[in-house]
């Protein structure tokens, strides 16, 4: 599959004919209308002169991926703080049906993640809507307000306790803010945080269940890469993992087989519904690139056979797309191909409050994602839309 030549400019219109749409309830069997926003097939005769028909008869209709924490891809990462990084990333996440993103940092000296944080507002300030890119949502503050002794792949040093002056200062780009709540001065920070709208993930922590539900209570909404760098559920002791389990927030997981075992998978699916599963991919700039030596967050990581971990064997990130996550979940009995779709796309843009992602409703914005049925592969993938993506399946329908 390539960048499709026939790409739209923004003004064209696309009926998507005989398709399985997936809706927010379910699928159904219809006709999908869409511009840059998502139509009514009443609106069809006012765009006939500009209309795009495709027979879509053996494809799945998706809402454009929504991918909320992801650090890097095909050589570019959040961190490089420059705009062809952020660019690279954009357009590497297309062809994977990812058409929004929020970027995420890993742990710096504030003064370094100042200049990334300027960056990525600079680019979502001045980036393109369309061109065969995906949409900057914001950042995803993944430390440095973590916990040393759950740093993960993230250099301890650099950990600190949270710094409210600094996240207030640039609300205007963080969107979520991973922390650990047994910090000096958390919960205090989780409140405010919620008053101003930034959604607080509670991870990298060793907190027991008590202090989780606290930080719960005061705001606290999601759990970052569930099991992953947090306390276990213990039968006396719940930790982390259990105040997920006993809760209501969203919860992101990373379906590569690697992070978590399919049975561990499928459990926590239980457990927290699937109405609250967010799929990840928690991808570095090694995705992409195949095997090889790659920094991240100034280490090196060693990928082999899609595993990314440190020298001492420490998992850091992964090299996961979002379509092949979403294949993962369907086959090991976790979710059912709904709630996977859901799971990527309506369930992430509703944990960030953004009701114009993520569906396929009247109003929303045109992003389209068209899969193969049989092989659950991407044919096509429409951003505001302009068709951005195409295989030679959906070349041969023009």
């Amino acid at each position: 599959m390539e960048l499709c030549s026939l790409c739209s400019e923004g003004g064209e219109s696309f009926l998507l004919k005989g398709g399985l749409v997936c809706y927010p309830w379910g699928f159904q069997k219809g006709d999908l209308f869409f511009g840059r926003s998502i139509g009514s097939l009443d609106d069809i005769p006012q765009a006939r002169s500009n209309l795009t028909s495709i027979n879509c008869d053996d494809v799945i209709v998706s809402p454009g991926f929504v991918d909320i924490h992801v650090h890097g891809s095909d050589g570019g990462d959040v961190m490089d703080g420059s705009l062809e990084s952020l660019e690279t990333m954009a357009r590497s996440m297309i062809p994977t049906g990812v058409t929004s993103f929020i970027g995420a940092t890993m742990s710096y000296p504030l003064s370094s993640l100042e200049e990334v944080l300027s960056v990525a507002a600079k680019y979502r300030r001045e980036q393109l809507p369309y061109n065969g890119k995906a949409v900057l949502l914001g950042v995803h503050l993944e430390g440095p307000f973590l916990s040393p002794f759950k740093a993960g792949a993230h250099i301890p040093g650099y950990l600190i306790d949270p710094d409210p002056d600094f996240v207030i200062s640039h609300r205007d780009i963080v969107k979520i803010v991973t922390l650990a709540p047994e910090r000096d001065g958390a919960l205090s920070f989780i409140a405010l945080l919620k008053s101003v709208g930034i959604n607080i993930s509670i991870g990298h922590t060793v907190c027991d269940y008590d202090k989780a539900m606290s930080a719960i209570a005061l705001g606290a909404s999601g759990f970052t890469h569930l099991y992953n760098a947090m306390s276990p559920m213990g039968h006396r002791n719940p930790g982390a993992v259990g105040a997920a389990f006993d809760s209501r927030c969203w919860c992101e997981l990373i379906f590569d087989g690697v992070h978590v075992h399919p049975a561990a998978i499928r459990t926590a699916c239980k457990a927290i519904a699937p109405d609250r599963v967010i799929l990840i991919t928690d991808s570095i700039r090694a995705r992409g690139l195949g095997d090889g030596s790659f920094d991240l967050g100034g280490l090196t990581v060693k990928v082999t056979d899609d595993r990314a971990e440190l020298p001492d064997g420490t998992l850091a990130g992964s090299v996961l797309t979002m379509i092949k996550g979403i294949k993962n979940a369907v086959e090991w009995g976790a979710l059912s191909l709904h709630q996977a779709l859901n799971g990527a796309s309506l369930n992430p843009a509703k944990y960030i409050g953004d009701d114009t992602i993520g569906r396929l409703e009247r109003g929303c914005k045109g992003d389209v994602v068209l899969i193969d049925r049989d092989t659950l592969s991407i044919q096509g993938v429409f951003v505001g839309g302009e068709l951005s993506f195409c295989s030679e399946w959906l070349k041969s329908r023009f």
